[in-house]
């Protein structure tokens, strides 16, 4: 029996942060003799926690016992490593903290203005192949001839009282016999002045506002719509005539085709204007005739923003077909797609920005004035206040309806699609004779006849397209979707220096660490589940 527990011992083991530890790492050899006596067994152990106890003293004592040199070199370097260590992980801590600074920075950054929709400008220039032409305008100054005026009102006019002089102002009058010559009461070159003369011919314009005016000849001006425009210069409405005109129509635009061959040109208009000169009304006006080229979805006062026309003259104006392409909300150009929207209200509503804000003036003005009022073109006439009369509005009511208009203009947003024409004018006075004066285009024309080149007062105006391009100017959206990942996939790899190869690194070293980490763990579980405590204070089974 003592030959069988000779083998079984309790030895220490010193562990260098746990302290002293006892286990028991022999195993019986023998089967179990159940013949030994509990007397035995109680000596044994006490014999063995004695040993122990011993044992633990003299590891505390060698362990407190001062160190040599050696030991002391050991601990410098260990400490001088330990300092080289922690400054190189400080350093990268610091630079980590730097490169994570600079990336949130930047990332802030470009996702604010990635917030902010903003979109970037292309111009593409393609062939013409179809189109929509372009309206124009035409508005005659004169609201009624001269001549007819004096013949039906000869009390509101007289002769010029200073023949002489009227004439070096005014020659175009000073032709044949001027015995009749009479002209209005204006106070230009007349003794008096008549009122009466400017609610006369507000009376005449109302009267004819559906007739065509004398000044277009012929039957080359179509779909022609009649419309009227202030003058600011002789402080009168003017009536005008517009070709495919179509701000409050409910008809579609007429798309054309476009094919020519190498030098044509493809002709758009061709009008006849036969301005009588000496027939103006106005005699101190230098200029009769005005016109515009403009979008068909706009309105325009050639007055403030056309041109000129001389009587005598040839007009060769030569257009371009543009196009601009915006983006609605939340893009940065915020535009609306009237085109939608009229379609969308059964063929109403305004088609541009333009008659956007002009229906809110319109809607300001019949609110407060009872009439339209300030507006770039009229359509009807009888609606239109009368320049004659002064209207008035209450101020407290109309600083009302001023916010309203005002709120109603800011909704106005440019539309999404605008048509532009840019045009050279190519002006030149024309001979007597056809073959002097026109080119070979205008010589085919059958708008006219070869007899009318002999009267210089004519104006002929021609409209075309001689460059077979089309600009297209388009704003598409800066970033996508694949652009915001590969911006901050960039940022990510210029400043933390993360590719997809030391991402997976990472990744394999994390889940790595952890199962190392879970496999420490239990095998902590395992060693503590093995560890035998003995107390050295109390002896079991001693007398």
């Amino acid at each position: 029996m003592s030959e069988y527990y000779t083998n079984f011992k309790i030895r220490p083991v010193m562990h260098f942060r746990r302290g002293l530890k006892y286990r028991r790492y022999d195993r019986p050899s023998k089967p179990y003799n159940y013949h030994t006596s509990i007397k035995d067994v109680v000596q044994k152990l006490n014999l063995d926690a004695e040993e122990t106890k011993i044992t633990r003293k003299s590891c505390i004592a060698t362990s407190k016992k001062k160190p040599t040199m050696e030991n002391a070199s050991e601990v410098s370097k260990y400490k001088s490593f330990n300092i080289r260590l922690a400054a190189w992980l400080g350093l990268k801590i610091v630079i980590f903290i730097t490169c994570i600074t600079c990336f949130l920075y930047q990332s802030i950054q470009f996702y604010k203005q990635y917030s902010s929709y903003p979109t970037k400008t292309s111009t593409i220039i393609t062939n013409l192949e179809m189109y929509t032409p372009p309206a124009i305008t035409f508005c005659d100054r004169n609201p009624i001839f001269r001549t007819k005026f004096c013949a039906e009102y000869q009390d509101l006019c007289e002769k010029p009282n200073d023949l002489t002089k009227f004439c070096q102002f005014e020659p175009q009058f000073c032709k044949g016999n001027l015995s009749n010559l009479m002209i209005p009461k204006f106070g230009y070159f007349t003794r008096s002045k008549k009122e009466k003369i400017g609610n006369i011919i507000w009376q005449l314009l109302l009267n004819s506002s559906e007739d065509k005016s004398r000044l277009f000849q012929g039957k080359y001006f179509p779909n022609y719509q009649i419309t009227f425009a202030y003058d600011q210069e002789s402080k009168s409405v003017v009536k005008c005539l517009s070709s495919n005109l179509h701000i409050s129509s409910k008809s579609e635009t007429k798309i054309k085709f476009f094919r020519l061959s190498n030098g044509e040109k493809k002709s758009v208009y061709e009008v006849r204007l036969s301005p009588e000169y000496e027939e103006l009304f106005f005699p101190w006006l230098a200029h009769q005739v005005f016109f515009a080229i403009h979008s068909p979805f706009v309105s325009i006062n050639p007055f403030k923003d056309g041109r000129a026309m001389k009587p005598g003259y040839v007009y060769n104006i030569n257009i371009r077909v543009e196009e601009e392409h915006l983006l609605p909300h939340p893009y940065q150009t915020n535009c609306t797609d009237y085109e939608a929207m009229w379609k969308k209200n059964n063929r109403t509503g305004p088609r541009s920005q333009q008659m956007c804000r002009e229906m809110c003036q319109k809607n300001y003005s019949n609110l407060c004035y009872g009439c339209e009022k300030t507006l770039t073109m009229f359509e009807n006439i009888e609606k239109m206040c009368s320049p004659l009369k002064k209207q008035h509005c209450q101020y407290e009511y109309k600083m009302i309806l001023w916010k309203i208009r005002e709120e109603c203009r800011k909704k106005c947003k440019v539309e999404c699609l605008r048509l532009k024409y840019p045009s050279t004018i190519e002006e030149r006075a024309y001979e007597s004779y056809p073959s002097d004066d026109l080119d070979q285009s205008d010589r085919k024309s059958h708008l006219i006849d070869d007899s009318i080149f002999y009267r210089r007062e004519y104006t002929i105006v021609a409209v075309y397209i001689r460059d077979s391009e089309m600009t297209i100017i388009s704003h598409d959206p800066l970033y996508s979707a694949g652009d915001l990942f590969s911006h901050i996939g960039g940022l990510i790899g210029c400043w933390l220096g993360i590719s997809v190869w030391a991402l997976t690194n990472i990744m394999e070293g994390t889940v790595l660490m952890a199962a190392n980490w879970m496999k420490k763990f239990e095998k902590k579980k395992q060693k503590i589940s093995d560890i035998v405590f003995y107390p050295t204070d109390i002896k079991p089974y001693q007398k």
